[in-house]
């Protein structure tokens, strides 16, 4: 029933779309009035154009105009009448999905021939079409953070805080943030975060929403962050930079072996952009961005290692245009080569062994192609296509796992038994690292939109379709026990989505329906309590050799695989804002939102290899995990310059992925071989808080944003792991909820700076959070209080300092940037699932390094980088 229900939507909306629909895009909208400046009078059949554009507009009898597909970024437009002298308002910022109004008051001349008059736009603090929390970076403003990768962006906004498993926004799991760049998603399917990384330098724009979204974005429970690349200049300008790691700590610290903290960082940087080719409506513009760093350790953890790393980023846009028509090309090239963060056994316990360390290499690339085109002055089509391919490959160097050999032929490869030896301390003093892991991502993805504006309506459709290609071998191995999950899967997603945005005088509403499907092309057992039979030789557990042992497609009495279901999931979505004074207004939004977990909880062992004691295998028939979001504020213009917006939020999260341990025998033998562990939706909880932001613009050289947010997460698991591992450690389901791993109650963030132009400028910013919960060891029994605990609270402290000179007519910046000024140890990525640690932490009350002296579980220290940077 529920299935013919989506269905029907689908055939419904598909309706509505397909006869306008042909080609997806974040473009703005610019609306407006003319009028004489004398008398009041609207200008009928005013010329209203965007300089350096073929876009524009004639105003109407009542001196309105409106400017529709017009992409992010600043603008001069200008309005001109027979008779008036014209006027050109500059510094006009253009927002995703925002319509900015402009008001043109002209003055009456007799002059035949006169200079127009140029105003500067400010850019409105309090938007009132806005009906949910977003936040907005320029270029300059991305510039100004202490990031070089711009999805980091998202830990300087209200709402988010870190864990080990990396940035969350208002209580959601790490992974449910989706990422695109130009509107198209750039979602690791394994991973479930951004696939290829960007320069700062190419960014146009960000967009990051954390309090709901549109119908035309999907597959994100928590937020979306956005990249809107730069498409060129019409002017030819470009920049070279270098920076490096400055030993500064030596000026007061004497050590024999040189500077502790010193992580060799080498970052160059090649930015360009111009005009190709322009004539008459045609208009071929370029940008490029070209970044190369090393270091000799790429992640220091209070101390320096021999930890090399590099990493090379090539960003190239193409843009044409010809009236009304536009192509845009992107190509985004990654490759990464560094030693691995993250390993089986543990780096620090290996410190003796570097040569056994395992390396990290991907390489990721990504061509999209977009069109858009004007059908009318009120309405147009957009559509991309892309590909994203990615490759991962973490091993020992010079070792490699091959899947088509057997367990003995691949051991055999390696120098030494892979079995691995300790000295008295238990370190590893030699054996070969026994992990290896190799992913392959390949995704086509199509999004088309069509844009009408009609009256004060504003509707789109569109649709979106992805194929994937992906295949992954992980194997874990040793002489006594070894594991080898792999899979190699191509399903299909897609949807269909309408939306309207409502403008009307005083309330503005954004309505939207959005309509996914996900089809796992896959199978999945007939019945997960009795996926094999323990009396037939060929059963799931009992095959040739207990190895990788056939299922029979159907067997009586229980047993054998089917087709997984094709999933479809309906969004309604609902956002409203209402002016409730002269500088005030109340915003509102609600909405559903679904996102599919990562492919390893459905395709982890899709060949039921069963050597091992901990046997898992995949779910290709899970389900979306749901987020049900609702967030209702309050946005006041306290000043002109300054604005303040309280937000209270709060999102109801089922049908979370986790591991549950099954099989016939699970009761009589609780860790029996014949259980085995696979993912079902049983995990859920809630999430609310509020949020107050104060943001003053760029007036008379200062600028700030102070934000503070309050927030309560709480759930039944806070890791997909935790069935397996409630299991193993013997301990019931928990009766309540309790604080998931990143509550962290209290948080406060403050960004800002100085700056006088071509001269020199001061950035700050300054981040604090109350301590995270864990469950402390000495309190585990069959029954354990989870998450009883708090570590310490965490703060960092950036700072960065530009001088500007002329040098040889060539503006030369000269820089200085210091991150965790105070140099905080701040306690990130302990684990307190990992016996060796917990048993420590007993034994060494306060002590968080266990047995190993492992500095990773703290962020990074201190690093002063200084650079220089010429444009021209």
């Amino acid at each position: 029933m529920r299935n013919r229900l989506a269905k029907t939507a689908t055939v419904f909306l598909l309706c509505i779309m397909l006869p306008t629909l042909c080609f997806a895009g974040v473009v703005g909208k610019i609306t407006g009035k003319v009028l004489d400046k004398e008398t009041g009078q609207p200008l009928m059949y005013a010329n209203i154009v965007i300089l350096g554009t073929p876009l524009g507009a004639m105003s109407l009898e009542d001196g309105s105009f409106m400017i529709l597909n017009v992409a992010p970024g600043k603008f001069s437009v200008q309005a001109s009448y027979v008779g008036y002298t014209p006027l050109v308002i500059s510094e006009v910022v253009i927002e995703p999905d925002i319509t900015r109004e402009l008001l043109f008051e002209l003055e009456p001349t007799i002059a035949k021939e006169i200079e127009p008059i140029v105003v500067q736009a400010e850019r409105p603090l309090v938007q009132v079409d806005v009906t949910s929390t977003r936040n907005i970076f320029l270029a300059d403003e991305v510039q100004a953070l202490p990031v070089d990768n711009p999805v980091n962006v998202v830990n300087y906004i209200s709402g988010s805080s870190i864990s080990a498993a990396g940035t969350h926004i208002r209580g959601g799991r790490a992974t449910e943030v989706g990422y695109y760049i130009d509107d198209t998603p750039i979602q690791d399917p394994i991973q479930n975060n951004a696939l290829v990384n960007l320069s700062t330098q190419s960014v146009n724009e960000m967009v990051v929403f954390t309090g709901g979204f549109n119908a035309e974005y999907g597959n994100a429970s928590s937020g979306i962050v956005n990249i809107i690349t730069s498409e060129g200049s019409d002017e030819f300008h470009g920049s070279i930079e270098h920076r490096m790691y400055l030993p500064i700590h030596m000026l007061w610290r004497k050590s024999d072996t040189g500077d502790p903290l010193d992580t060799g960082e080498l970052r160059q940087r090649l930015n360009l952009t111009g005009p190709i080719y322009k004539k008459g409506k045609a208009n071929l513009k370029f940008a490029l961005a070209v970044e190369a760093t090393e270091w000799d350790d790429w992640q220091p953890r209070i101390e320096s290692l021999n930890r090399p790393g590099k990493v090379r980023l090539y960003n190239g846009t193409l843009t044409f245009q010809y009236g009304g028509t536009k192509l845009k090309a992107v190509v985004n090239v990654e490759n990464d080569e560094h030693v691995s963060s993250y390993d089986a056994y543990r780096l620090y316990e290996r410190l003796l062994v570097p040569e056994t360390w395992r390396w990290t290499n991907n390489d990721n690339y990504r061509f999209a192609l977009s069109a858009s085109h004007m059908i009318t002055d009120n309405s147009f089509v957009k559509g991309t296509f892309s590909v994203l391919d990615g490759t991962m490959e973490i091993a020992q160097q010079g070792k490699k796992w091959d899947p088509t050999l057997t367990y003995q032929e691949n051991q055999d490869l390696y120098d030494w038994d892979l079995d691995v030896r300790r000295d008295e301390e238990n370190f590893v003093i030699s054996g070969d690292n026994p992990y290896y892991d190799h992913q392959k991502r390949r995704i086509y993805t199509f999004r088309g939109s069509y844009t009408h504006q009609r009256g004060r309506h504003e509707v789109k459709t569109g649709v979106d379709l992805s194929l994937y290609d992906v295949q992954e071998i992980d194997v874990f191995a040793s002489t006594q026990n070894y594991y080898i999950f792999e899979y190699d899967v191509q399903p299909r997603s897609g949807a269909v989505y309408a939306q309207d945005k409502l403008e009307f005088e005083g309330l503005i509403m954004n309505l939207g329906l959005r309509l996914d499907f996900f089809d796992p092309n896959h199978k999945v057992f007939k019945d997960f309590s009795h996926p094999y039979d323990l009396n037939a030789p060929d059963s799931l557990w009992h095959g040739p050799n207990r190895d990788q042992a056939p299922i029979e497609l159907e067997r009586p009495g229980g047993g054998g695989l089917v087709d997984a279901d094709i999933k479809w999931k309906l969004s309604p979505r609902l956002g409203a804002s209402h002016p409730i004074a002269e500088n005030s207004y109340l915003h509102f939004e609600y909405g559903h939102f679904f996102q599919m977990p990562s492919f390893d909880y459905l395709y982890e062992n899709e060949k039921f290899h069963t050597r091992g004691r901990w046997l898992i295998v995949g779910n290709p028939d899970i389900e979306a995990e749901k987020t049900v979001a609702y967030e209702v504020g309050i946005n006041h213009l306290l000043h002109t310059n300054t604005a303040v917006d309280l937000t209270f939020f709060y999102k109801d999260i089922t049908d979370m992925s986790e591991t549950v341990v099954l099989g016939p025998t699970a009761e009589s033998n609780p860790q029996g071989r014949e259980n085995y562990s696979t993912f079902q939706n049983v995990g859920f909880g809630n999430v609310r808080g509020f949020e107050i932001n104060l943001k003053r613009r760029y007036y008379n050289n200062w600028r700030y944003h102070g934000a503070y947010t309050f927030m309560v997460a709480k759930g039944f698991s806070s890791n997909w792991n935790e069935g397996a591992l409630r299991r193993f450690d013997d301990e019931e389901f928990p009766t309540q909820q309790f604080y998931l791993d990143w509550d962290r109650r209290h948080s406060f963030l403050l960004t800002g700076g100085y700056s006088k132009e071509k001269n020199w400028s001061a950035d700050i910013a300054i981040t604090y959070a109350t301590g995270a919960p864990y469950t402390d060891p000495k309190t585990l029994s069959k029954k354990p209080s989870r998450n009883n605990a708090r570590f310490p609270s965490i703060s960092n402290v950036d700072v960065e300092v530009h001088k500007i000179f002329e040098v040889f007519g060539l503006d030369t910046d000269i820089f200085v940037r210091i991150t965790n000024l105070f140099d905080q140890r701040n306690l990130t990525n302990w684990d307190d699932t990992d016996q060796d640690l917990r048993n420590w932490l007993v034994a060494n009350p306060g002590d968080y390094l266990g047995p190993f002296g492992d500095y990773t579980v703290y962020g990074p220290p201190r690093s002063v980088l200084g650079g220089v940077k010429v444009s021209f």
